[in-house]
């Protein structure tokens, strides 16, 4: 059961997706609290407040309903949906809120008087987000996250980048600091070469990416075993991360037609650079910055590539690749397959035997097995 959002700004009914498309997750933690909290230090009348890297739209819901100009950056395609869903919802006037929704990305061309980061899990993301926003005139920056979610290592990246940081007491298992008089240092950029060791491959991974410093072990594994898919015109790379698994295809197959799906805009930028990089900017594809297949429809698919995240923000979860392999099995013509990787301890096969006429392994190591699931 989901518990409200109460805040100092009042209280609200916020709804985050399960894999069954029910609204039934909770869309805030107690760092979100603490962070409306916050704001609530500040005469925010004619300011604007930039919101980074929160989940489901809390922040956005609370600070919108008092008619507070928002900015909101995030990645994910699926997050842009439940924040707009979220605000809209909980407006009590005819007009719109006053939020305006943003790729993580276009921070850099953004102004705010106040900013709010939720900690993300990637170091080098939040070195990346803390040197964008000291390039702007006299920012006030406040960050919060769970204590168990926050490693020491961050608070040396923004040292790096503040001369001021204030570290709140914990508050109900939740962390807060506040930075301010940023250092006048370049902005952070980076990115990593890597070897597919298949087809001549490699791989330009930038900040953000999934496993950006070498190719996870899962793809290894996928592209060790990779199927044959001589007699396939058109497939899905679902999930796609950097593109590896869609680009070794179209390298043995270049009349295939691929599409790229993930909900992480980073990644399908990297997918862009790939194919590029890899001579295949000719190729028929098509990318998308979706949510899983979520209002997506595709004739005559033949297979479908899936290396599914088992993660949601900190915690082991399966919804999305059970999403993914429901959706996969509507997508598929009759006969088509779902080649899927997934750690043993899933338990992936009893969902795909929940929807798949046929279910066979593979391949497999130690860790990992790929599963083929043909629609029936």
């Amino acid at each position: 059961m989901r518990r409200p959002f109460i805040t100092a700004l009042g209280e609200f009914d916020l709804a985050a997706p399960s894999a069954t498309g029910r609204e039934t997750q909770q869309a805030w933690n107690q760092a979100d609290a603490y962070l409306v909290e916050k704001t609530r230090e500040h005469d925010l009348t004619g300011k604007t407040v930039a919101l980074i890297n929160e989940g489901f739209g809390a922040l956005a819901t609370a600070l919108t309903s008092h008619s507070i100009k928002t900015l909101s950056f995030h990645d994910s395609a699926s997050y842009e949906h439940w924040h707009k869903r979220n605000t809209t919802q909980a407006s009590t006037s005819d007009t719109e809120p006053q939020l305006s929704v943003y790729p993580l990305d276009h921070l850099q061309n953004e102004q705010a008087d106040i900013y709010l980061i939720k900690l993300p899990k990637n170091i080098r993301l939040f070195e990346r987000i803390l040197s964008i926003i000291a390039q702007k005139p006299s920012p006030t920056v406040y960050v919060a996250a769970m204590q168990k979610h926050w490693p020491a290592a961050f608070y040396s990246v923004a040292e790096k980048y503040f001369e001021k940081m204030d570290v709140y007491p914990g508050q109900k298992k939740a962390k807060c600091m506040r930075l301010e008089t940023p250092k006048a240092l370049p902005l952070f950029q980076h990115q990593w070469e890597i070897d597919a060791e298949t087809d001549g491959i490699s791989l330009i991974n930038p900040i953000g990416v999934f496993s950006q410093q070498q190719l996870d072990i899962g793809s290894r594994l996928f592209l060790k075993h990779f199927p044959n898919l001589n007699d396939a015109n058109h497939i899905i790379d679902l999930g796609c991360g950097n593109g590896v698994l869609g680009i070794c295809a179209l390298k043995r197959m270049p009349k295939l037609h691929v599409d790229f799906i993930d909900d992480s805009r980073i990644a399908l930028d990297a997918c862009a650079t790939n194919l590029s990089h890899n001579g295949l900017e000719d190729s028929t594809t098509t990318l998308w910055h979706n949510d899983c297949l979520f209002g997506l429809e595709f004739p005559h698919v033949d297979a479908i590539l899936c290396n599914p995240p088992f993660h949601q923000q900190h915690q082991v979860s399966t919804q999305v690749a059970d999403t993914m392999i429901r959706q996969s099995a509507e997508q598929l013509k009759k006969g088509g397959s779902l080649f899927l990787i997934g750690n043993r301890h899933l338990q992936y096969k009893k969902t795909l035997k929940r929807h798949f006429s046929q279910v066979t392994q593979h391949a497999s190591d130690a860790k990992f097995i790929i599963f083929e699931a043909i629609a029936g």
